[in-house]
């Protein structure tokens, strides 16, 4: 009995010695292997430069220890004069292998390899595009590094050796890994190999298989080969190669936009709308896909297409440029389609690639960023790949590559289109207004190209199109005027829950007399709070911001004549926040509104129609002789002076500087309703009255009180 307590103790402690052993042994092997491949691993400092006066763009590479992109801030290290530190694998007496920076070679300066202190100069002589690789040739090799020796007949993996730079300091890493250690992707319907990125790939003897860049590989056999029996390109096939590239991209041209002037409006007005910076002109892309077909990769808003009067268009190879005509804006996305009166030839239309975004996650894929500028279109061609996706809308999948900008545009390695930079259209609830994220995003060609063609019918916004400047001043009306919501209100009514504390919400003070707003029982006191567009599930809140500045009447006579044109619109206008909504979702368009009445919320269903004649739209007569201008009496203008229609005269809408009238002590947004002791209803009266005339009488009207002004005229 007591020997076998004996045999039993021995056994055990035999067994705890061993497994400690054992596990010291591993421990200290890692260790040591660190160390022994440390003789491997190299410093690659590229030294970078700006070219041609623009700063390099440049992807980075992966860390093997925070698995986070590095070397991506070029810029600043060109502005500190530092190099980007890379690391490398020596795999022979002077090749060295690394991660692909996807960096346009003529932005690099110089790049220097360092092992311990030894130091060599090196150029790019080759790169394996499907591993995210490249080559670089040392002018010699080095004299104590020890260059890494594959085992081509590996049929399993067990450590990852990882070299990364960390808080300064650059460290060696060795950690198990395993063959088993994959993840499956539904998505691909493959497993992927999961190691640490820039690492050498180990045996269970520590033997090199090979090296990734990558976090993931496919896992088959091709992802354990040598580097030995990698597919590497020269330089000179590269090269060849982004030049192919380059010309399919051919089909991307130039298409500038000429837009109208829009009238300016005195800051102080009453309602205060968006205070974007106003263009007049743009040049943007646009992608042939038919003959005579160009989308045009533009996010204009409703307001900035009404004022567009020109579209040229600019192909490379071409010596003339074409006249663009609009056809149609798309709904979901900032584009719209022009078509060109002559036909191109068949190479200058896009071939797009239909295939899912996905499946080109494990092929390399080429980045065209297409410059546009006074002088000249430039195509500029890099590699690159896919290492993540992102959802975007309609829950498609976009392309997240490292180097791209709002002008790249993604190819695969046939030179077709797989993605171009496109904004995605969305109503804004806090902004109440239509207009597109201003992100682009690398929508994937299998999702956009159907929306353009085939479907195309579905995806046309009516009320995003081209207007003379009396069609584009023309106002959406419901019949209400209204006033900002605010938390007095906005608790005084009882809406306080339901507008964000009078966030939101406009407050009916009056309803036209024969306006839809009247037809269906729309009453002052009411709150409008949302408007739902029929075509959309988006929800718009209605945010009037007004301006508090009221008209000063009682200081007009005091206000120097330099300052007229800054004076506010004494009524409110129908251009409003209000009514721009209305009018962005499209003449003849269904919308629901939301509104508020007696602790009760209400829906009521209209369709967009336009508003009677209106100040904005008005014709305007200007007398030079007198140096006025004047418009007939609209309707909220009418209901403002409160005139009679027997009684309506003409609005003074501009005084000039040093003019009789101006002499004479007439004021903007006044009214003359007498010339001579003749009644003046419209503009045609008024030029009949003034006709011929050296002097003329002219009774001004302001507020309630008249006054007779005599003026001479040469």
């Amino acid at each position: 009995m007591k020997k076998v307590n004996y045999l039993v103790i021995v056994g055990a402690v035999f067994s705890i010695l061993l497994f400690t052993g054992c596990n010291s042994f591993g421990k200290k092997s890692n260790k040591k292997i660190s160390k022994e491949f440390s003789k491997s691993f190299v410093k690659i400092h590229y030294y970078l430069k700006f070219s041609d006066g623009k700063e390099p763009d440049i992807a980075g590479y992966r860390c093997g220890n925070c698995n986070k992109f590095h070397g991506d801030d070029a810029s600043k290290k060109i502005a500190s004069k530092i190099p980007i530190e890379v690391p490398g694998f020596l795999v022979g007496s002077n090749k060295v292998i690394s991660a692909d920076l996807e960096i346009d070679n003529k932005f690099i300066s110089k790049i220097i390899v360092l092992s311990g202190k030894e130091l060599q100069f090196a150029k790019i002589s080759g790169y394996a595009l499907d591993k995210s690789a490249i080559e670089l040739t040392l002018n010699t090799g080095f004299k104590l590094a020890k260059p890494l020796i594959f085992n081509g007949n590996a049929d399993s993996i067990a450590f990852n050796t990882s070299y990364s730079i960390d808080d300064g300091l650059w460290r060696v890493k060795t950690s198990h890994t395993s063959q088993d250690n994959v993840t499956y992707m539904p998505d691909f319907d493959a497993n992927y190999a999961v190691a640490i990125p820039n690492s050498i790939i180990l045996d269970d003897n520590y033997n090199p298989i090979t090296i990734t860049m990558r976090k993931e590989n496919l896992a088959n056999s091709e992802w354990l080969q040598s580097p030995k029996n990698w597919n590497f390109i020269d330089v000179n096939n590269f090269n060849k190669k982004l030049e192919k590239i380059n010309k399919n991209a051919k089909t991307i041209c130039k298409v500038s936009l000429k837009f109208r002037k829009k009238e300016k409006k005195s800051k102080y007005d009453r309602y205060s709308y968006r205070d974007d910076k106003v263009i007049t002109e743009l040049d943007t892309h646009g992608v042939i896909y038919e003959e005579n077909k160009i989308l045009v990769l533009a996010s204009l808003d409703n307001e900035t297409t009404a004022r567009l009067e020109k579209i040229t268009v600019e192909i490379k190879g071409y010596d003339n440029y074409f006249t663009g005509k609009f056809k149609k804006s798309l709904k979901k996305i900032g584009a719209f389609i022009i078509e060109i009166p002559e036909k191109v030839k068949k190479e200058y239309i896009t071939k797009f690639s239909k295939e899912n975004i996905k499946s080109y996650r494990d092929e390399p894929v080429f980045t065209v960023d297409v410059k546009l500028s006074q002088k000249k279109i430039e195509y500029i061609a890099l590699n690159s790949w896919i290492p993540f996706y992102k959802q975007s809308i309609d829950n498609c999948s976009i392309p997240n590559i490292r180097r791209k900008t709002n002008d790249t545009f993604l190819f695969n390695k046939i030179g077709e289109l797989i993605a171009m930079p496109v904004n995605i259209r969305k109503v804004k609830e806090r902004k109440s207004y239509w207009r597109a994220d201003k992100k682009y995003k690398l929508l994937p060609s299998s999702y956009l190209l159907p929306l353009f063609t085939k479907k195309v019918s579905d995806n046309i916004d009516t009320a995003n199109v081209p207007l003379s400047e009396k069609a584009e001043n023309q106002m959406a009306w419901l019949g209400v005027e209204l006033q900002p919501l605010t938390a007095q209100l906005a608790k005084a009514n009882g809406a306080s829950k339901l507008s964000d504390n009078g966030g939101y919400g406009g407050l009916v003070t009056f309803v036209y007399e024969d306006s839809d707003a009247s037809k269906y029982e729309i009453a002052p006191g009411d709150i409008i709070l949302n408007i739902y567009p029929n075509a959309t599930k988006e929800k718009i809140k209605i945010e009037l911001k007004e301006n508090r500045m009221a008209f000063p009447w009682d200081k007009l006579d005091k206000i120097p004549e330099q300052y007229y044109t800054r004076l506010p619109i004494p009524w409110t206008p129908v251009e409003n926040t209000f009514n721009k909504i209305l009018k962005s979702i499209g003449w003849g368009n269904k919308f629901r509104l939301e509104l508020f009445r007696q602790g009760e919320v209400i829906s009521k269903e209209f369709i967009v129609k336009k508003a009677p004649l209106h100040f904005q739209i008005s014709d305007k007569y200007e007398s030079k002789p007198l140096g006025i201008t004047v418009k007939d009496i609209t309707f909220e203008v009418k209901r403002y002076y409160k005139r009679q229609d027997s009684n309506l005269g003409v609005l003074i809408t501009k005084i000039d500087l040093g003019s009789k009238a101006s002499i004479g002590g007439i004021k903007p947004y006044e009214l003359i309703t007498h010339i001579d002791g003749n009644q003046i209803n419209s503009i045609e009266d008024f030029k009949l009255n003034i006709k011929d005339k050296k002097e003329i009488e002219v009774t001004v009207v302001k507020l309630a009180v008249s006054r007779i002004v005599k003026i001479k005229l040469n």
